[in-house]
């Protein structure tokens, strides 16, 4: 491997590092303001709800997508979207996201 790819690799693998750390961080807080909607709402329209199916409805749906993450990020690497390849690389997305 010459020293340009290599390079190019470790960058894209910090980016790849510091993305799910990002994601990681802010997708629970999403998790939490989503449970704590669903509480309201149902609070709202005099619905019965308990605290702890809307905080586990929220955050497994959450931990789902952070376990899919590092998938969505080879799919990514396997078909990047350039100038060149945007085409097919757009039936490998759309293939990917129907499995998603």
């Amino acid at each position: 491997m010459s020293r340009a790819a290599e390079f190019q690799t470790g960058i894209d693998r910090r980016v790849a590092t510091r993305t799910f750390l990002i994601a990681l961080c802010f997708f629970p807080v999403v998790g939490v303001i989503n449970a704590l909607s669903l509480l309201t709402d149902a609070e709202r329209m005099r619905l019965p709800l308990d605290a702890h199916a809307a905080f586990t409805l929220e955050l497994t749906s959450i931990a789902a997508l952070l376990a899919a993450f590092p998938v969505a990020m080879l799919v990514e690497r396997r078909f990047p979207l350039t100038a060149e390849t945007w085409k097919r690389s757009l039936v490998s997305y759309a293939a990917a996201s129907i499995l998603f």
